[in-house]
């Protein structure tokens, strides 16, 4: 298990994955007999990180508590309290820290811990000693500095941080050491160093609670698309970022147009506020049509060239149900499928619906609503290109239950899982 945790890395296939990969980890689960309850938990916490999940590793380390830490537990602890923005988290390891193996990082949050304490002389004596031995690259020296000085008063107040410039920037990396203190300690980052973040690091960005408002703004597409940022949480960062920033709501923005297609008054205003934002140039169409999803739920189905991308939209931001109930008129409207007598009560097999693998997906155990129809020649495998691929809403899988309710158990986009694998 420990070799698989740590082969896991950033981006996966969809943010689908992501999202039940944390939620895997997290949860509770008896640990294995005779293994080392401390590694396993770092381990855990980790491959989170690793996919932007600080707040989820941060939980799981607290979970586990100081007292059955082990060395590669003191290692990640430190990682997932600064990337999730809890400072006075590192005070109770850094006492415990230095005993299990040497590393000039616990000076460093001796003296934040000092400054917590309220006391500022003697953070300023320890990060003036490792500045005298040049124990500790002077970025990072500057760094605790300055979060000394934001969360107690320590250190040298108003401290700037000589981030390398020129050809020295160019093998200079945010490690999350360094991208925990710049953020908590509010120093504007270069530009050219979060270029090289990856997703990983925009998670971390979008989600850490001391980071500016503009960077979070910039960070939480890429957060939201790894599934480490949830839409309620990319909106309300839209949100702030509006409010902040006035010029963002200028007509022509992205951010306008989004606010828009939320308070437009009807469906018809919401529906075309909805296929100006999609339709905007740039990569980032997937991001849109996650940022819309809550809009487009608010939309009665119906006979709309918008419907394939309603659904997309839907099932992007999570919205499992309301996309496979309301797949059926707008199959109809564009398919001819979903057409079904209402005087069928038994539940029937319906005929598969073939895919573009070759593969054939059964509809079964199928419903009264469940087409019976035979799906039209142009469906078939030899005819179904990829303009007919992207106007195909969904196929809908359901089960039967006991308690004779209707759950729909998946939505299968084709295109949406072809864009988010690429």
């Amino acid at each position: 298990m420990n070799g698989v945790l740590r082969t896991i890395r950033q981006p996966l296939s969809s943010r689908w994955m992501n999202v039940l990969l944390r939620r895997a980890l997290v949860s509770r689960a008896d640990d294995p007999q005779g293994a080392s309850v401390g590694d396993i938990a770092a381990t855990r916490a980790l491959a989170l990180l690793r996919v932007g999940e600080a707040h989820a590793a941060k939980r799981i380390m607290d979970r586990l508590g100081v007292e059955r830490f082990t060395r590669l537990a003191y290692f990640v602890a430190p990682q997932a309290q600064l990337l999730a923005g809890d400072i006075p988290a590192l005070c109770p390891i850094t006492v415990t820290g230095p005993a299990v193996y040497r590393d000039p990082q616990w000076d460093l949050f001796s003296a934040i811990c000092a400054a917590l304490e309220g006391d500022a002389g003697q953070a300023a004596l320890v990060l003036d000693d490792l500045r005298e031995r040049e124990a500790v690259d002077p970025v990072e020296i500057q760094l605790a500095d300055q979060v000394a000085t934001a969360v107690g008063g320590g250190g040298n107040r108003g401290v700037n941080v000589d981030w390398p410039l020129g050809p020295d920037a160019e093998t200079y990396a945010l490690t999350p050491y360094r991208l925990g203190m710049a953020l908590a300690g509010r120093s504007e980052l270069p530009a050219n160093l979060r270029s090289r973040l990856g997703q990983a690091g925009y998670s971390w960005i979008a989600r850490h609670a001391e980071a500016p408002v503009d960077l979070r703004f910039q960070a939480a597409p890429y957060a939201l698309l790894a599934g480490a940022l949830p839409l309620d949480d990319a909106l309300g960062i839209w949100a702030q970022a509006a409010q902040a920033n006035p010029d963002v709501l200028r007509a022509d923005t992205a951010p306008a147009r989004l606010r828009a297609a939320y308070v437009a008054p009807g469906a018809r205003s919401k529906l075309a506020t909805l296929r100006s934002f999609w339709g905007e140039p740039g990569p980032g169409r997937i991001v849109r049509l996650l940022l819309s999803a809550r809009a487009v739920a608010s939309v009665t189905p119906a006979d709309t060239d918008e419907a394939p991308d309603m659904v997309r939209a839907l099932a992007f931001g999570g919205a499992g149900v309301r996309p496979c109930a309301g797949a059926r008129p707008w199959a109809t409207a564009h398919t001819g499928f979903g057409r079904s007598s209402p005087r069928s009560t038994r539940a029937r097999r319906a005929p598969a619906l073939p895919s573009a693998t070759g593969r054939t997906h059964w509809r079964a155990p199928a419903i009264p609503a469940t087409a019976r129809r035979s799906p039209p020649p142009s469906w078939r495998p030899q005819h179904l290109t990829r303009s007919a691929t992207l106007r195909a809403p969904c196929s809908i899988a359901v089960r039967w239950r006991w308690h004779r309710r209707r759950l729909p158990m998946c939505c299968r986009l084709r295109p949406a899982a072809t864009a988010m694998a690429s």
